[in-house]
């Protein structure tokens, strides 16, 4: 076995988002409506600076893609959108309700591995996809392919073109292989859809060589040509029933999309939008559902957020700051996304590797390292929410390091801590259930500006940015009597008591996370919020992109190496006694820069 390179180094960071469990069984029911209507009116008070971009006013720079935005104003008086407030509350009140996941944009899963794939060769016959393996080799740029054989065409960073030549040799024998096909085209869909792929295809272009790894059809119907040869690299994993799935790749340590999607691990939790049966959860019974299926009515809510607009002399403009590059979700990152499955050494969103073997191959003087693999059960991490930092934020900790502009981050103006906003929520036809509920939920218990129990709001959440205190001033609830009403004024004192199940593991991890103190015994020792550290030793602009950090975390685990990936580190839980990970660098030295370069704050040690 290849001796380690990654070590841990001696600092510490703590992941600038985490998850909060999801409960049971979502409880559903018809959607009835309250005797209730009315307004509660609100003050947000700004704790960190806030960004809330103006995205119809930006500027651009002279950096290709790198945008400047002013902060939100209407008629040149700052305002938060009333959307932006509903959507923080509603994913609150949906983690306290327990109910279902509304917003899922990304319901198709995939992840890479390590382990190379075998060359294959698809081929439709009367309708019906057949798989056969196939002998893989270099061919000349003019090498013609001749019986059961095509040409398959690879190009690098460089514009450099390789050709490979495929030779259909036995058959396959696999089960929904239509469905793998189609995940396929998906994968490949992914991969074209990426702006550094394009550069990719412009080479590939320039160098006369056409595309030999699409199949063509934009529909599963018409996927394919009858009878030709399309070249690809697949991998067959077996459940312990004897079922299998197979997976096919354009590439042999590619990426792999998965036949279950979020919604098949989601259970219960997925969008009620998507069911066909008209019963709601909470969630969408208060705040209203787009529907997403033929046979679901979309339903409108029962609450209505105005904007919320700046008190007079209280809004500071911290000035416009070039931030630092936010990660997008990486769901590939199984070891954040999902919990570790029993005697896993790593996995995917729907099988396991529980170990490795060395196969000799002939003519080779080294071995294959094969995984054991087989299908398992996944779940995930649960709703992602993000930190709050315990202590003031200073600049260096959400701005990009020497304030570089690139396509990757962006120059936004900020508001500044204690700035003061006010605004109603609107409520129709509720229970009064709910109007203790929604109105807990607003002020998470604690109806004080100087409360620790706080949202998050805007942009740049991961670099501590967007903490905001509401308070509820008063709760009018009109009464209606014939052809006149009245007005009754509800003391805020009277929704207090936690009307959540306060037993409920997803609650109990909300209320950690939405505490603004939770991190500051991490934050006593010298560890700091932000993404993964490492350093790989060799410089460069990615030696110490948070990237190699998982790179590392894959080949560290027991018995890991670059092609026996075993993970060591899962994400802790916020109820964890240590919310922290390890950084790691590499054997060669570690620079000691990467902390100020990539992450927040000052380098720590443990």
């Amino acid at each position: 076995m290849a001796k380690q390179k990654w070590q841990e180094s001696g600092e510490r960071f703590i992941n600038p988002y985490t998850f909060a469990s999801l409960g049971g069984e979502v409880e559903r029911a018809p959607l009835e409506r309250g005797d209730l209507t009315g307004r509660i009116s609100c003050t947000l008070t700004v704790k960190s600076e806030l960004a809330v971009p103006d995205t119809t006013a930006y500027g651009k720079t002279n950096v290709e893609e790198h945008f400047r935005y002013p902060f939100f104003t209407v008629n040149g008086v700052p305002v938060i959108p009333g959307s932006q407030l509903r959507g923080v509350i509603r994913s609150a009140y949906e983690t306290l309700t327990n109910s279902c996941l509304s917003v899922n944009n990304n319901n198709v899963l995939s992840a890479r591995h390590t382990a190379p794939r075998k060359p294959g060769i698809l081929v439709k016959k009367d309708g019906v996809w057949h798989l056969y393996d196939a002998v893989m080799r270099k061919a000349a740029s003019d090498g013609k392919a001749g019986p059961n054989q095509v040409i398959r065409v690879w190009h690098d960073l460089r514009g450099n073109v390789t050709y490979h030549c495929f030779t259909k040799s036995s058959e396959v024998p696999c089960s929904g292989l239509a469905e793998a096909v189609e995940d396929y085209c998906l994968n490949v869909k992914e991969y074209e859809d990426g702006k550094s792929f394009n550069t990719f295809l412009k080479k590939l272009e320039q160098a006369g060589a056409s595309r030999t790894y699409g199949i063509e059809g934009k529909s599963k119907k018409d996927r394919g040509k009858e009878g030709k040869l399309y070249p690809v690299f697949y991998e067959i994993v077996r459940g312990k029933s004897g079922m299998a799935n197979v997976y096919l790749a354009p590439s042999q340590f590619g990426r792999s999309v998965f036949s279950k999607k979020l919604d098949d691990l989601l259970g219960s939790h997925h969008s009620c939008s998507k069911r066909n049966d008209k019963l709601l959860c909470k969630a969408c019974s208060l705040f209203g559902i787009l529907t997403a299926s033929k046979t679901m009515p979309a339903v409108a809510g029962s609450v209505r957020f105005s904007d919320a607009i700046v008190q007079e002399g209280t809004f500071q403009s911290a000035g416009y700051a070039v931030l630092r590059e936010l990660s997008g979700p990486k769901t590939t990152s199984t070891e954040f996304y999902t919990k570790r499955p029993p005697k896993a050494l790593h996995w995917t969103y729907e099988s396991m590797t529980t170990g490795y073997r060395s196969v000799p191959v002939p003519g080779k003087p080294y071995p294959d390292t094969v995984p054991e693999r087989v299908l398992t059960d996944v779940e995930i991490s649960g709703r992602k929410m993000y930190y709050h930092s315990p202590v003031k934020l200073q600049k260096s900790d959400y701005t990009a390091p020497k304030n570089e502009c690139t396509n990757r981050n962006s120059t936004m103006e900020l508001c500044k801590p204690g700035a003061v906003f006010t605004f109603d929520v609107y409520f129709e036809q509720i229970t009064r259930q709910q109007l203790h509920e929604l109105v807990w939920t607003l002020t998470l218990g604690e109806n004080t500006a100087d409360s620790n129990m706080q949202h998050k709001l805007g942009h740049g959440k991961p670099l501590g940015l967007g903490d905001i205190k509401i308070t509820v001033d008063g709760v009018a609830v009109r009464r209606f009597d014939g052809s006149s009403y009245e007005i009754e004024q509800i003391a805020p004192e009277e929704f207090a008591e936690m009307p959540f199940d306060r037993e409920d593991a997803g609650v109990q991890e909300f209320l950690q996370i939405v505490n603004t103190q939770t991190l500051a015994p991490e934050y006593r020792r010298g560890i700091r919020l932000g993404y993964p550290i490492a350093d790989n030793g060799r410089g460069g602009k990615n030696g110490a992109a948070s990237h190699q950090w998982f790179i590392a975390n894959r080949q560290t685990g027991k018995g890991g190496s670059p092609f026996r990936w075993s993970i060591n580190h899962t994400l802790p839980r916020v109820g964890d006694k240590d919310r922290s990970l390890p950084g790691f660098e590499q054997d060669s030295g570690f620079s000691g820069g990467s902390w100020q370069s990539y992450g927040q704050g000052k380098k720590n040690k443990r």
